[in-house]
């Protein structure tokens, strides 16, 4: 939900399972059609001013235009095929 909204946020997620002192941010941006969405992954709790924070991080870029769809199935005819006939 939140990346649809097309305006800049900062979402934080404090995740819940182990490690337990784990938090998810993520930051959406957006430029004409493209939407880039910053991950950071922090091991520590942030809202802590002591300590070392140790994080990692993943940029994604992706486009706003809609693709579209592909046909459904296989194509007609492509489930017999030619047949090829044998030379006697």
């Amino acid at each position: 939900m939140a990346k649809n909204l097309k305006r800049m946020i900062t979402l934080i997620v404090h995740k819940h399972k182990r490690p337990y002192d784990k938090a998810v941010i993520m930051r959406f941006t957006y430029a004409k059609n493209k939407r880039k969405i910053t991950d950071i992954g922090a091991k520590v709790d942030v809202f802590k001013k002591r300590g070392v924070r140790i994080f990692k991080y993943l940029i994604r870029i992706e486009s706003l235009n809609t693709k579209t769809p592909k046909k459904r199935g296989r194509k007609k005819g492509t489930k017999n095929g030619k047949k090829k006939k044998r030379k006697h």
